[in-house]
C-alpha cells in the first residue's frame, strides 16, 4: 500500500490533468475560469507551482477549505414536466478549477480496495 509521503505530484502531471480540462465552463467560487491554467500553465509556470502546492497538502494530509467549496444549481430533468416538482430537478455542482486540477492528479494515485466498485459501470474509465 502506498503511503501518503510518497505521493509526488509532478510537472507533468499537472500539465496532463491541464490537457484534460474542458474550456467555456462555468468559473467555480473563486471565479478563475479554467482556460487561466490552459492558456498560462506553460507561461507562467503554473504547473511547477501547483505541482509544489498539492505535494504540500499530501505531505500533511491537508486541503483548506476552500478547495473544497462548491456552488450547487439545480437543473431541470424534464422541462416539459412539472416545474414545481422538486423530483424534477436535479443538482450539479460547480467547483473552482484548481480543484478539479487537484482531483485529476490524485485520481491517478488511488485504488479502491472496496469489492462493490467492481459492480460499478456508471461514470466509470474503461481502458
Amino acid at each position: 500500500m502506498m503511503d501518503i509521503n510518497d505521493l509526488l505530484f509532478t510537472i507533468h502531471d499537472i500539465t496532463v490533468a491541464v490537457g484534460k480540462q474542458k474550456m467555456h465552463e462555468a468559473a467555480g467560487p473563486d471565479g478563475i475560469q479554467m482556460e487561466a491554467f490552459i492558456y498560462g500553465c506553460h507561461r507562467l509556470y503554473v504547473g511547477l507551482y501547483l505541482s509544489v502546492l498539492f505535494n504540500v497538502f499530501a505531505k500533511h494530509g491537508y486541503i483548506p477549505s476552500d478547495f473544497c467549496r462548491a456552488v450547487l444549481l439545480p437543473l431541470v430533468k424534464n422541462k416539459n414536466g412539472n416545474l414545481a416538482d422538486v423530483n424534477n430537478y436535479r443538482a450539479i455542482a460547480i467547483s473552482n478549477a484548481i480543484t478539479k486540477l487537484l482531483e485529476d492528479v490524485l485520481m491517478k494515485h488511488l485504488v479502491s480496495v472496496n469489492e462493490a466498485d467492481d459492480y460499478q459501470s456508471g461514470l466509470k474509465k474503461f481502458f
